[in-house]
């Protein structure tokens, strides 16, 4: 298959668990444009393998990822429940190769979000006034908070707590200062290995 062939397979089975109204359906179509060959994964030996999307959560705006590692012995990333820790404690998200891309405290381990859905409006249009009864929003419940600022592109990656075990996934950055994750077990539920 050919890479935007490739591409187009994948970007239509994202794209079917991703509604319209979804407040990652931006995101989605920004990542959309930045894929231009077919995904694949570097393991640690060096060696190249394709990857293939899996089952996907449209809750979370996320997609399992599943590479086959051949021969290679590949550990996970052991998991922990977020709800137990304390605000002011240590996370880190991690990056690729040595050491995590950030390191950042706990604000919230379970906290609910109200995230606006799209919104009708088109550059030059004129608000004078809007009643939030209008608006219609997304509520995200038990979400992690943290002050580790991401960029967009390392959204989706894992949330650790200070004994290395995953606690969330990454799934937003709404403002300076505060980034979201969906905890670990929430999304394994959600895509049904839990």
């Amino acid at each position: 298959i050919d890479r935007k062939g490739l591409f187009s397979k994948i970007a239509d089975e994202l794209d079917k668990g991703i509604d319209d109204d979804s407040p990652f359906r931006s995101l989605w179509d920004g990542a959309k444009s930045m894929i231009e060959k077919p995904l694949e994964a570097v393991l640690p030996s060096g060696r190249r393998a394709t990857v293939k999307v899996g089952k996907k959560s449209a809750r979370y705006g996320l997609a399992l990822l599943n590479v086959d590692p051949g021969e290679e012995k590949l550990e996970p990333i052991p998991t922990a429940e977020a709800g137990g820790l304390e605000p002011g404690r240590w996370v880190a998200v991690l990056g690729i190769g040595e050491g995590p891309i950030s390191v950042g405290l706990l604000s919230a381990p379970k906290h609910t979000v109200q995230a606006a859905q799209k919104v009708p409006l088109t550059l030059g249009d004129w608000i004078e006034a809007w009643s939030n009864d209008e608006l219609k929003s997304t509520e995200y419940k038990d979400i992690i908070l943290f002050d580790s600022r991401l960029d967009t592109r390392q959204l989706g990656t894992p949330l650790c707590d200070g004994r290395g075990r995953m606690i969330g996934i990454t799934i937003f950055h709404p403002s300076r200062g505060t980034t979201y994750a969906a905890p670990v077990g929430e999304v394994l539920r959600d895509l049904g290995l839990k």
